[in-house]
């Protein structure tokens, strides 16, 4: 499920979907977006193939909304979210005088990290994920 904690997904991005970026339902199961412009309805031009529960391995066939939705005014599951992208790089932790603690910005490998403290005095130099 999506959750503030996870921050894996994002809300359904319509222009994005159409660029090709990639997307899933709202409880994590990859989906294939299959066309845009459906006739099956006004309200859900969106064909998804979504990866079945109960039968891995598997696809069943959904429509949507253009936000993205399964439901009419009520969240599902099976909603559609952007999947956030997940980046990783290297922190230093430094403790100040006065007490407190602060970090730099994040670098891409430790090395690079070290590199640019030579000036204060590290704590620790540590690796973080966070989603995009």
């Amino acid at each position: 499920m999506e959750t503030k904690e996870n921050n894996k997904f994002k809300p359904f991005n319509l222009e994005q979907a159409k660029a090709g970026k990639p997307v899933c339902t709202r409880d994590g199961h990859k989906a294939r977006i299959i066309c845009f412009d459906a006739k099956i309805s006004d309200n859900y031009p969106i064909i998804a193939l979504v990866e079945s529960i109960e039968n891995p391995g598997s696809e069943s066939l959904y429509s949507y909304s253009h936000e993205g939705g399964y439901r009419e005014s009520s969240i599902s599951e099976l909603d559609l979210v952007m999947i956030s992208e997940k980046k990783e790089g290297w922190i230093n932790i430094y403790s100040c005088v006065d007490g407190n603690v602060t970090c730099s910005n994040p670098y891409e490998t430790k090395e690079e990290a070290i590199k640019y403290s030579a000036l204060s005095v590290i704590t620790d130099t540590i690796r973080i994920e966070w989603y995009e």
